[in-house]
């Protein structure tokens, strides 16, 4: 067996895990894996192995007790015998990357995630890769621990995993969502039928007119254009009845829109119309962005239901099961408030926090969702009955979200729609 004398470094000594040499050495160290190296035990003892190879460089320094130990200090197992010698198991110089946990558990291309790792190599760390189902990607940062990466886009990704050289690590499920059209322009959420078809807009600057300005997206992906000519079209909602109703902040006006997709005009004199959502006795409420709520009848008159600051961008409304409205709308501050509203018109402060908060909807265990920035990064976040708020998908532009009819959550940033498999029943809207 070969030894080869050392002399023990000079610096701090780190006491690694211990357990009795009798207990554990025999079962975890073949004889013929080990290599020993003589050392005083009186002192401090330094090894450092890179790829299961002896280098020059000091990664490791260990105290050394006089008696029969073996030390666990990473994947390096260390026995010390009675003959006051150092035993390596080569058989687990090269240990296997770990992947704890992704956060969120997924995304939309560009956004941000944060990936828990072990066993990664810190010499080699730029060497590290994320890949996303089949695409590969560099991180932004990375760390021995922690990777913090960019969603890649791809079509049915489900899990993640990290390389670094020739290792890999395990693979933990990620869903990534999928571009269904671009060359859009929504300001808000989309909105889904009972048959899953999803309409969204190309909304325009301020007083621009295009061809065409609403559309609709099959469940099988067809983009269909529907002849409704609505400027500055803003928010959808679909009525009890089926209808789609759209708000224009240019005329002050909502429409509503026929199955073939023609559009006559529901109410009128609405100021800044943005936000619409529907209550459980399926009056309508619209946002009027200078700072009121407006309830509208069914004849198209209305009333001012509440007040609120006023916004330079929208409000975005959606009801719950408790009959109150919830509304978010983005601010200069950078810390945003989602607000509830009684049903007698009561404004009350719901959660804050949040930067650039906009599109919201709710799933059918109440929990309420918002596309904003949470704790410096952009995406969406759930927000329990109690206000515990958690990032869900990572996500950069996005301005608004939908459910879909299985479970899916529709997306939309300022030019594209996607869908993402997200397992989540949205909540039912009245007949």
């Amino acid at each position: 067996m070969l030894r080869t004398a050392i002399t023990p470094p000079v610096g701090r000594g780190i006491p690694a895990q211990r357990k009795p040499l009798s207990d554990q050495v025999s079962q975890c160290c073949a004889p013929q894996a080990l290599r020993t190296v003589s050392a005083s035990v009186a002192g401090q003892v330094a090894h450092s192995l890179w790829r299961g190879h002896r280098t020059p460089h000091l990664q490791e320094t260990l105290f050394l007790p006089e008696s029969s130990w073996y030390y666990l200090q990473g994947s390096l197992l260390l026995s010390v015998s009675h003959e006051d010698s150092i035993g390596i198991d080569t058989a687990t110089m090269t240990q296997a990357i770990t992947l704890h946990a992704v956060t969120p558990q997924a995304g939309v291309s560009g956004g941000h995630v944060a990936l828990s790792c072990a066993g990664l190599e810190p010499q080699a760390l730029a060497t590290c890769r994320i890949v996303f189902g089949a695409s590969s990607t560099r991180p932004m940062l990375a760390t021995p621990t922690l990777l913090l990466g960019v969603v890649a886009e791809g079509i049915d990704i489900s899990h993640v995993h990290v390389v670094q050289g020739e290792r890999q690590s395990n693979t933990v499920p990620f869903a990534v969502a999928t571009r269904l059209a671009d060359n859009l322009h929504p300001v808000a959420s989309p909105a889904v039928d009972a048959q899953g078809n999803i309409y969204t807009t190309i909304s325009g600057t301020k007083d621009q007119h295009v061809p065409v300005s609403l559309y609709r997206i099959s469940p099988e992906g067809e983009v269909v254009p529907l002849p409704a000519n609505i400027a500055n079209p803003t928010s959808l909602a679909f009525g009890p009845d089926g209808t789609l109703y759209i708000s224009s902040r240019h005329e002050g006006t909502v429409y509503r829109v026929h199955q073939q997709g023609t559009a006559v005009s529901f109410a009128t004199q609405l100021g800044i119309a943005t936000g619409l959502a529907f209550d459980d006795q399926g009056r309508l409420y619209v946002g009027d962005r200078r700072g009121a709520i407006l309830q509208v009848a069914e004849d198209g008159t209305f009333r001012v239901f509440a007040r609120l600051v006023p916004t330079m961008t929208g409000y975005h409304l959606a009801f719950a099961d408790d009959g109150c409205l919830y509304v978010s709308f983005p601010t200069l501050s950078g810390s945003d408030q989602i607000y509830r509203i009684t049903p007698a018109g009561e404004v009350q402060p719901f959660v804050g926090g949040l930067g650039r908060a906009q599109g919201i909807a709710f799933d059918a265990a109440q929990n309420l969702y918002v596309v904003a920035h949470y704790e410096g990064e952009g995406g969406v976040v759930c927000i329990t009955p109690a206000g515990v708020m958690t990032c869900v998908v990572a996500g950069v532009n996005l301005v608004g979200l939908a459910f879909g009819t299985h479970g899916d959550l529709i997306l939309t940033d300022n030019s594209t729609v996607y869908k993402l498999a997200f397992g989540v029943q949205g909540r039912l809207l009245s007949p």
